[in-house]
């Protein structure tokens, strides 16, 4: 979930009205009818103008009690060019002056 938050900030950020996906080629795996492997181009666009180059991606979705969900989305995107997506730094939890400073506040 904080990539798509992320996402959708820089989407805020930079502007962007539409956010088109054209699939350019998807088909079911030879061994799982529940499972879709698929090409799409995705298309930023600010009115009609493009925020960004059209980017390719592979996504796979599976089908569970009836609905088709995202199983994975793999992007052809330079994010240190764009920065589509900031993902959190590890936390080991607060440092030990941290902790200090917290439990002189409570």
């Amino acid at each position: 979930m904080p990539s798509l938050i992320s996402l959708r900030e820089t989407l805020d950020r930079f502007g962007v009205t539409a956010y088109h996906r054209l699939c350019r080629e998807a088909v079911f795996t030879s061994d799982d009818p529940n499972r879709i492997e698929g090409i799409h181009e995705t298309f930023p666009l600010t009115g009609t103008t493009p925020v960004i180059e059209p980017y390719l991606n592979h996504m796979t979705l599976v089908q569970q009690d009836g609905l088709w969900l995202g199983a994975g989305l793999r992007s052809a995107t330079q994010n240190t060019n764009w920065l589509m997506i900031k993902h959190p730094e590890p936390s080991n939890g607060p440092t030990a002056q941290e902790a200090e400073t917290q439990e002189q506040d409570a």
